[in-house]
């Protein structure tokens, strides 16, 4: 007679919450987000998804290097490569 089979367990892997500094190489880049005031957000058309607007702020706490995205629909990893794009493309020296 043979064992029971285990049910095999699948990690989920989540998105990192500190990125790596395209300055100084350290992992100290952290991406706030914050809700905008209902008075800032965009008017709703009847008949489409509501989407909230956010202010979000990169900053690297090795280097200081600071970046502001005034309203965004992104995720932080996309708000990121939208950093490390601009920063290569000679934004800040």
């Amino acid at each position: 007679m043979a064992r029971k089979r285990r049910k095999i367990i699948k990690i989920t892997r989540k998105l990192p919450k500190v990125y790596q500094c395209p300055s100084c190489g350290t992992v100290s880049v952290r991406i706030t987000r914050q809700l905008l005031k209902a008075e800032d957000q965009p008017e709703h058309i009847p008949g489409q998804r509501i989407r909230k607007m956010f202010d979000i702020n990169i900053h690297c706490g090795n280097c200081n290097i600071n970046n502001d995205y005034p309203s965004s629909y992104k995720e932080p990893i996309d708000v990121y490569n939208d950093f490390v794009d601009w920063f290569m493309k000679g934004g800040q020296q």
